[in-house]
């Protein structure tokens, strides 16, 4: 994950590459695979497409970045899961407070999409083989479960971003 913003301007996507590269090196030398998130969307700018745009492309440069290094004499290829453009997809399907617990964290509903997404691209599992329905529970959220269409949605739009991503 990266710092809310990060990517914004030029100084700051510097910065936080050179913080993922070093971030990335010692994940290798841990024996583990470098798993990276940018989700860049909050309450307040689900429809800012320029910002939309900026950090898509961010998340190309991130990703060629640490697949290019050379660590121990190879390269480590990385997986880049796309949660911004899941979550912008998101609040445009089941509406802003569907999605949104406050300015930047997600309903139950976000969450069960992020650890999908995760899962799918981690694993490679098609998420669409999976009925697992059952949401984070927290008091303030009514809903216990992911509704058949809710699901459904999910599950499709996940495997479409996995495979577009291969």
């Amino acid at each position: 994950m990266t710092r809310f913003g990060a990517f914004q301007t030029d100084d700051g996507e510097r910065y936080e590459i050179e913080a993922f590269k070093k971030m990335h090196e010692h994940i290798v030398h841990s024996g583990a695979r470098t798993v990276v998130s940018i989700r860049y969307v909050t309450r307040a700018s689900t429809n800012n497409a320029d910002r939309q745009t900026r950090n898509l492309a961010k998340h190309e440069e991130v990703k060629d970045a640490l697949d290019n290094m050379v660590i121990d004499g190879k390269r480590h290829p990385i997986i880049l899961a796309p949660t911004g453009l899941l979550w912008a997809e998101g609040v445009d399907q089941f509406v802003i407070d569907a999605w949104f617990a406050n300015t930047v964290h997600g309903t139950p509903l976000a969450q069960h999409a992020s650890v999908c997404l995760f899962f799918t691209f981690i694993t490679e599992v098609d998420p669409r083989e999976s009925a697992y329905v059952d949401l984070h529970v927290e008091e303030r959220f009514p809903d216990k479960k992911l509704t058949p269409d809710q699901a459904v949605w999910l599950r499709e739009r996940i495997w479409s971003l996995y495979q577009k991503n291969q």
